[in-house]
């Protein structure tokens, strides 16, 4: 499931309960502050490298760098990243399981 609803193009919650392990390829953001005060988000690509708990180390593509982050706050590749999911409109016609409840 992509987290993408058939019928109205909205994004869904389904993404929320998916189970991610060692090895997975994820999306996630990073938050950066400048001097000013100006808040940048970026959307990076990575491959999960440990799972601790709810909390997984990831390696970023094309690059050395790690990050630390909570397993919600994560995204399967194909999947809608947090900042797609922050910025775009969510389904409203409740057509997955989890929302039909």
């Amino acid at each position: 499931m992509n987290g993408i609803c058939e019928i109205c193009g909205g994004i869904t919650a389904s993404q929320t309960a998916q189970e991610i392990g060692i090895g997975d390829e994820v999306t996630f953001t990073e938050l950066t502050m400048s001097r000013a005060g100006m808040a940048r988000i970026r959307a990076k690509e990575g491959t999960v490298k440990a799972v601790n708990g709810d909390y997984l180390t990831i390696k970023q593509k094309r690059s050395s760098k790690t990050y630390l982050r909570h397993k919600t706050s994560v995204s399967k590749m194909g999947n809608p990243n947090p900042l797609t999911l922050a910025l775009s409109n969510p389904c409203e016609c409740k057509t997955t399981e989890s929302e039909k409840e």
